[in-house]
């Protein structure tokens, strides 16, 4: 069963893990003061978190399936129960907690950029104009095309 957390995660920084995990890397930790319960940073694109997604996140126990709802927002909580650390005293294991972080990316396609800008234009935001890559203003030194 998942549930949103209301509470923000707060992790001891000498137990934390990174696990590479395809594409993505996320980071692991014992939630400090939850006993058995286990954080999972998961990262998620600007896409995911606005329109939803299924993510497909590591357990102990092997890969789980979870649903983010549309409007996600970055640092949400999610729990997923009995998937944390086992209990040595026999009472059963701890939560998962996967909380979401929205990773930008550092470079964007041609297309991509093009597609946030006209986002930015629906939105009304004021952005920062596009930078001519040093190969566009050579070409463009050589078609003859002013420089800016």
């Amino acid at each position: 069963m998942l549930i949103a957390a209301a509470q923000p995660v707060h992790l001891q920084p000498s137990s934390k893990w990174v696990v590479d995990y395809g594409e993505n890397s996320c980071r692991l930790a014992r939630s400090f003061g939850d006993g058995n319960n286990l954080v999972l940073q998961m990262p998620i694109s600007y896409t995911q978190a606005a329109l939803g997604s299924k993510l497909e996140i590591p357990t102990l126990q092997g890969k789980h399936e979870l649903t983010i709802g549309p409007g996600t927002q970055s640092g949400d909580v999610f729990r997923i129960r009995g998937r944390g650390m086992p209990d040595p005293r026999g009472s059963g294991p701890g939560d998962l907690l996967v909380q979401t972080f929205i990773e930008v990316p550092k470079k964007l396609a041609a297309d991509q950029e093009k597609l946030l800008r006209e986002l930015a234009e629906i939105e009304r935001k004021d952005v920062s104009p596009h930078r001519k890559s040093f190969f566009e203003k050579i070409k463009d030194y050589f078609a003859g095309e002013e420089t800016k």
